[in-house]
């Protein structure tokens, strides 16, 4: 399921359209976060290396990761101290990160006007420090419903979850996590994850084109 909800999760990211820099709305908010990576993966003036450095400095603004590896860990959460939380928070900053750098470095410049076309914003809601942006995706007979999750930090914004057709990518990661805290020591699992990261790491510094455009309608 992962390597379904994370390449669709960077195709939502490569949706998204401008929006004035003044705008202070959850849906406004993420909207000027994804125009700074549309930006970036169109600047060929940068190197891969140039456009993924940038786009982890984006990336670590659009999200809470703190939020994210909190309800990822699920019950386990309650038995880490101080120290792993932290650390549990930096392995799912790096997936997040790393998978959407991966595809915004490589991205082909001439996919995001046609990323743009098919994602039709809906409405949005608000209710205290959380908010709801909700999306389609357009793609021919299948169109793909988006809810944005997001909680106030501050001033701004950041998405603490993205659930594509309804299905929570958290909730996707708390049943891996589940599933291997259960099979293996805590040790053995975050030497698993952070394996798993640095992959995704090298990959989104990769000269090797791997991303590749959503087939046409």
């Amino acid at each position: 399921m992962t390597r379904i909800l994370l390449p669709l999760l960077a195709l939502v990211v490569g949706l998204y359209t401008a929006t004035p820099a003044w705008a202070s709305t959850p849906r406004d908010e993420l909207r000027n976060r994804v125009e700074e990576l549309l930006a970036i993966a169109e600047d060929r003036s940068l190197t891969v290396e140039e456009r993924a450095a940038h786009a982890r400095n984006v990336v670590a603004t659009m999200f809470d990761f703190s939020t994210t590896a909190r309800h990822a860990f699920g019950a386990y959460w309650r038995r880490l101290t101080g120290t792993q939380r932290d650390e549990a928070t930096g392995l799912m900053a790096g997936f997040l990160t790393e998978s959407l750098v991966a595809r915004v470095s490589q991205a082909p410049r001439r996919s995001t006007d046609r990323m743009r076309q098919r994602l039709v914003f809906g409405t949005q809601s608000v209710s205290g420090q959380r908010a709801t942006v909700s999306l389609t995706l357009t793609a021919g007979r299948d169109d793909l419903p988006i809810t944005a999750d997001m909680v106030r930090r501050g001033s701004r914004w950041r998405v603490d979850d993205l659930r594509l057709d309804g299905v929570s990518l958290v909730a996707n990661y708390r049943a891996q996590f589940d599933r291997l805290m259960r099979g293996e020591s805590y040790a053995a699992v975050l030497e698993r994850l952070h394996t798993k990261r640095d992959a995704l790491h090298l990959a989104a510094t990769s000269h090797r084109a791997t991303f590749k455009e959503a087939p046409r309608a």
